[in-house]
């Protein structure tokens, strides 16, 4: 079923005001929440500014059979559109946010590290890319150092331009999640891949870093498709390696936020569980109290 055009006008006017500080795939969610709702009023034969909190109600408990997370994501969205049309200009749309009384409980996610492989998996990785010399091979061998070496995101690979990275003081520009941006270290190993890469693109003064045969940027799913194909491991494991693994040789965990981009550091905290023996061996090497008998 399609949306009304007035419905379809909304929801795209939500999405391209939401564009700016989200990334790629909250904005879809968010999307595929709102189309949902949009149906769910069709059905009620309501406009989305005709909606009250009685039949938010009443599209609530036709997610009862998600969990608590996701019908909280569902209503968070919702009460986020109405909050935009209410501050839209003209203020022609609702007078109150029908989402607004209805409590919106919180529900702490159980967050658990996907098993990253170890640091010689990676490298085993990693020397293969490096044997093979063609413009594409040493196109995804640049991209999984980064991913590898600055913990970049995908979508943090694929904005990246020529100019971005700044081979002198060994660091990249980064555009994260949410607009915000931050200077990235590049490890040496990453800077000569890249150096590789660029060096047998030729004449290349700018634009985008990372580019298709024809020239163009990639796109975020191609090169999600390239890791798992070519590269064989997904681009966000080798984003999850270079935390843990950094984290295992003694870093700070401020550090690895930085690193990362985190915003919040509970959400860099999920790599601070690994195993029990690491913890104990570097309280012992580092606590000055942990050789006094």
């Amino acid at each position: 079923m399609n949306l009304t055009p007035h419905a379809q006008i909304l929801v795209e006017a939500f999405t391209c005001h939401l564009q700016p500080a989200v990334s790629a795939a909250t904005l879809r969610q968010k999307k595929y929440h709102m189309r949902f709702f949009a149906l769910f009023a069709q059905e009620r034969n309501k406009e989305l500014t005709d909606m009250t909190a009685v039949d938010v109600d009443a599209y609530a408990a036709t997610k009862r059979h998600c969990i608590a997370s996701t019908r909280r994501d569902y209503l968070a969205t919702i009460r986020e559109f109405y909050e935009f049309l209410r501050g839209s200009t003209p203020r022609r749309y609702l007078a109150e946010n029908p989402v607004q009384r209805i409590p919106l409980q919180r529900c702490p996610r159980r967050r658990r590290l996907t098993l990253v492989p170890g640091s010689d998996a990676v490298g085993s990785i990693l020397a293969r890319l490096a044997a093979r010399d063609d413009i594409l091979s040493r196109r995804n061998r640049a991209m999984a150092e980064l991913a590898y070496g600055s913990g970049l995101r995908l979508c943090e690979l694929v904005g990246l331009d020529v100019e971005d990275i700044d081979f002198e003081k060994k660091q990249a520009y980064i555009r994260g999640k949410g607009g915000r941006t931050r200077m990235s270290p590049v490890t040496a190993v990453a800077l000569s891949a890249l150096r590789a890469y660029l060096d047998h693109r030729g004449g290349v003064g700018g634009g985008p870093l990372f580019v298709s045969r024809a020239g163009r940027r990639l796109a975020p799913v191609s090169v999600g498709w390239l890791f798992r194909t070519k590269v064989g491991i997904r681009s966000h494991l080798l984003r999850h390696a270079c935390a843990t693994h950094m984290l295992q040789n003694g870093c700070d965990v401020r550090v690895i936020q930085e690193i990362l981009g985190h915003k919040y550091l509970t959400t860099t905290q999920v790599y601070t569980h690994i195993i029990p023996v690491d913890v104990a061996r570097m309280i012992q090497g580092l606590h000055p109290r942990a050789a006094t008998a």
